[in-house]
């Protein structure tokens, strides 16, 4: 594996251990479902990944969908077009 590869792999691993650790003493609380996948992935920079579990949620009719509007980590996706599209579904878009 290329070192830079390797570096982000190990940069990942150490947030999702981070992050783990928070939950567990109940830091903070974040579901198993896909809104808590979502919120995972962007909380470790994944944002792909994000998108697709908030599609996902948002196509199932979840109702946490709306939170992803004002949520604060998905910050860096409000430019995305996908995550824009997502909001005017809801009609959430400002």
């Amino acid at each position: 594996m290329p070192d830079g590869c390797k570096q982000t792999s190990q940069r990942a691993a150490r947030k999702l251990s981070f992050f783990s650790e928070l939950k567990r003493r109940n830091v903070i609380r974040v579901g198993d479902g896909v809104f808590g996948k979502a919120l995972q992935f962007a909380l470790l920079g994944e944002y792909e990944s994000a998108l697709e579990s908030l599609e996902t949620g948002l196509a199932a009719g979840d109702p946490y969908a709306a939170s992803m509007s004002y949520m604060k980590v998905y910050a860096p996706l409000r430019d995305n077009p996908r995550f824009q599209a997502m909001l005017r579904k809801m009609n959430l878009l400002p």
